[in-house]
């Protein structure tokens, strides 16, 4: 399968402490590909704007019905919140396409910013051995505070 996303990550530091991070994405999903985009972020951060134009050559129906946003309340889990791009959890192909996502979070007001922490993206599913698998590649990009006063 032919599927991807690159960009760029901007962090805003405020001297209260808070941050804004936007993230700015190119991504392509194969036709046969049912598992998207995935972009994990850890539960300090919440999603203040979500903009899509996947796929680029759909209908407003189709582009407004492919971002998705999940949050999670399991505490113990390192990611809280998801946003979703061409998955369809029923493991069928979502047609593919290109696009591109502006994702824009802030952190949760009276909650600590770390000095460092991982937001995670993932691409792809397929079948492996009869069992379906969501996020078929997978990073995380470390974002550090390098300097705070």
């Amino acid at each position: 399968m032919h599927s991807f996303a690159s960009g760029t990550v901007f962090v805003e530091a405020a001297d209260d402490g808070s941050c804004i991070i936007r993230i700015v994405s190119q991504l392509e999903i194969d036709p046969e590909d049912w598992g998207g985009v995935s972009f994990s972020m850890p539960g300090h951060l919440t999603v203040k704007q979500l903009t899509s134009s996947y796929p680029e050559d759909g209908t407003l129906d189709e582009i407004a019905g492919w971002p998705a946003t999940w949050i999670s309340t399991d505490t113990e889990q390192k990611y809280k919140t998801f946003v979703e791009i061409g998955r369809d959890r029923g493991q069928f192909p979502s047609r593919g396409g290109k696009g591109s996502v502006l994702i824009e979070m802030v952190s949760v007001p009276d909650m600590p910013i770390p000095d460092s922490f991982p937001i995670g993206i993932s691409i792809g599913g397929y079948n492996k051995n009869g069992y379906d698998v969501m996020g078929a590649e997978y990073i995380t990009i470390p974002i550090t505070f390098k300097e705070r006063e």
